[in-house]
């Protein structure tokens, strides 16, 4: 005579999960994850994009953020580079805390489905 003992978890194909929880939470987890480290990207990528772009002032040349115009700029090149370095690191600290956001949810998904 054999007797089959089987968990919950084989009996209901889930595995990870209380029996009766839906499986639809995982994929709009996954979903925001995704969104959450393509925005990071974007923006990040962003950024950068933004720090390397040209900044005029009056028809002078005053160079980037991350290369600013060789030799002494003009106190009108200040303001602009200050706007745009200002831009750049808004968009920089989006994108990591976006990314360290989506990695926080992936690592604690994982611990919660163990």
């Amino acid at each position: 005579m054999s007797v089959e003992v089987r968990s919950e978890r084989s009996a209901t194909g889930q595995s990870g999960r209380a029996v009766g929880m839906p499986a639809e939470d995982s994929v709009g987890v996954t979903m925001l994850n995704k969104i959450l480290a393509i925005a990071g990207v974007a923006l990040l990528l962003g950024g950068v994009a933004l720090g390397f772009r040209s900044v005029s002032s009056s028809g002078t040349d005053c160079g980037s953020v991350f290369a600013p115009a060789a030799g002494i700029t003009p106190m009108a090149c200040d303001s602009n580079l200050n706007n745009s370095a200002t831009l750049v690191t808004v968009l920089m600290v989006l994108g990591g805390l976006s990314l360290v956001a989506a990695i926080a949810l992936r690592f604690i998904r994982s611990r919660v489905t163990v």
